[in-house]
């Protein structure tokens, strides 16, 4: 990993250095979020709905690149005026930038040792904000199309890295599911799934790969086009496809995986939004 330059961004809050003075905690508590952050690699609405409940209760630092001026390492102070940082970013295995938050001074420090980061020509110090504010800092970062998202603990199991939308809905109070984390995760019996027919045929597209399917895949009896929508899981609803297929052996012993396959072929970048398709096999009585 490298370091990348980040432009000056601004910010109202609160500020301190990496360190208080003495050794003394600030006498503002604020609630730690790596617990949550954790919680949230899962992916689910529940779990985002939890951070955001979280965001006015907690901090989170901001690794300063440069210097923030008349403001004194290691004292608290209340900014009535506008708060000009200067962020380090850190880059992912590709080179593209992200921006950075901690919700753990342990963690920023061995990032920063990592990656030899400094503030100006000096130690490495970090502007402690409101998690809420601070993630204002990192959206207006993420508005030079070059950082790609922000990751909040690199490298820590808490870890977790949010594109664009998913940052933005945060702000918004609005929790969505992070896809790219629940993706990982294989659907639980105690999910609940919202199954509805379709309300206009479905697309001719998805039709003729269902035909195909069959004639390729002759053990396959019927193909099932749905909605299915887990509140947990989805931003809207999608399309399903349930396979049937016969108890006997031979069908049993069908290659699901390359029937899967053989249907994301055929439908690859052909489908209406969201774009995905779930698809399923049901074993006939």
């Amino acid at each position: 990993m490298r370091d990348a330059d980040g432009p000056p961004t601004d910010s109202d809050g609160q500020a301190r250095g990496a360190e208080a003075p003495n050794g003394e905690e600030s006498p503002r508590e604020l609630e730690q979020l790596t617990e949550l952050l954790t919680e949230c690699k899962r992916g689910f609405r529940s779990d985002v709905a939890h951070l955001v409940d979280a965001l006015d209760r907690g901090a989170l630092l901001v690794p300063l690149k440069e210097p923030i001026q008349g403001v004194p390492v290691g004292e608290e102070l209340e900014l009535e005026e506008e708060l000009s940082l200067v962020p380090h970013l850190v880059p992912d295995p590709a080179g593209q930038p992200f921006a950075v938050l901690f919700s753990d001074e342990d963690v920023l420090a061995l990032v920063g040792a990592h990656l030899g980061w400094q503030t100006g020509d000096g130690d490495l110090e970090c502007c402690t904000l409101p998690a809420r504010i601070a993630l204002q800092v990192a959206q207006q970062l993420l508005g030079d199309a070059k950082i790609l998202g922000l990751v909040i603990n690199p490298g820590d199991e808490s870890e977790l890295m949010l594109r664009r939308d998913e940052l933005g809905s945060i702000l918004q109070n609005k929790p969505i599911p992070l896809v790219g984390y629940v993706q990982a995760i294989p659907p639980g019996g105690d999910e609940k799934t919202l199954v509805s027919e379709m309300a206009e045929p479905p697309p001719a597209v998805v039709l003729d790969a269902t035909k195909a399917c069959q004639q390729r895949f002759p053990a396959i009896t019927e193909i099932n086009v749905t909605q299915q929508f887990n509140p947990e899981r989805d931003l809207e609803p999608h399309l399903t496809l349930t396979l049937v297929v016969g108890n006997d052996p031979a069908s049993q012993a069908l290659d699901r995986e390359a029937i899967h396959r053989y249907l994301v072929e055929q439908l690859d970048g052909k489908l209406p939004p969201p774009g995905y398709v779930d698809v399923l096999f049901e074993s006939t009585s």
